[in-house]
């Protein structure tokens, strides 16, 4: 699908909208950045006895550091949170490592969350800098390219990559329009299939860590 949000915009308004992005992307902070300011946090909460919410993540994770107050479990934890951080660390710009994550400490609060919730919203900025993309060659040829290596152009700038996938977004035409997607968090290419929850007579299209499906430009939020 073309979003009608992008189709005003001929060639240059789409480009430099691209541009612009593309340098906002460039200049995030990585994971590991995100995850040792979490870890300074929690050792600061834990020397002073105070809780301390970090700046930079709207997850409610600091509510379990409560029951991390155990000697036991804070250790534990403290290692997993080293874990992560060299794992985020092994990570491509913007693309989530294909190793796997750390396990968890058994028993304790589960799998830290917020280092996908950064890859989710990763992926639906890459996602709309792709679509600016394919307006941008779209106002300049009256059609939508054929296949995604059309955009390997200097003037437009090149092709996105997926953060939860080994290559570029998945892409195809559509009659007038396109369909374009990340495999999403369960890193399996479902075809295009957006990730839904059906809540009785509604769907809901929003992605979260554990969700099943694609993430669809213009569908998935």
């Amino acid at each position: 699908m073309v979003v009608e949000g992008l189709s005003h915009l001929d060639g240059k308004e789409a480009t430099a909208a691209a541009r612009r992005l593309d340098g906002l992307l460039a200049a995030e902070t990585v994971p590991a950045d995100f995850l040792r300011v979490e870890r300074d946090v929690w050792l600061a909460q834990r020397r002073t006895g105070t809780a301390v919410a970090s700046d930079w993540s709207e997850q409610p994770f600091t509510t379990l550091f409560d029951r991390l107050a155990d000697p036991f479990w804070a250790h534990s934890f403290d290692r997993y949170l080293r874990a992560e951080i060299v794992w985020a660390s092994t990570a491509e710009r913007g693309v989530m490592p294909a190793v796997p994550r750390p396990r968890a400490p058994r028993h304790g609060p589960g799998k830290y969350a917020t280092p996908v919730w950064w890859y989710i919203n990763r992926t639906g900025n890459e996602l709309f800098l792709a679509a600016l993309r394919l307006q941008a060659w779209r106002a300049e040829h009256g059609h939508c390219p054929d296949t995604l290596d059309a955009l390997q152009t200097d003037a437009i700038g090149g092709l996105p990559r997926d953060p939860f996938g080994d290559g570029p977004f998945k892409y195809r035409r559509d009659g007038d329009g396109y369909v374009l997607y990340s495999v999403g968090p369960d890193r399996h290419d479902d075809g295009g299939r957006a990730v839904e929850e059906v809540q009785g007579e509604q769907k809901d299209h929003a992605v979260a860590p554990g969700s099943k499906g694609d993430y669809v430009w213009g569908v998935s939020y």
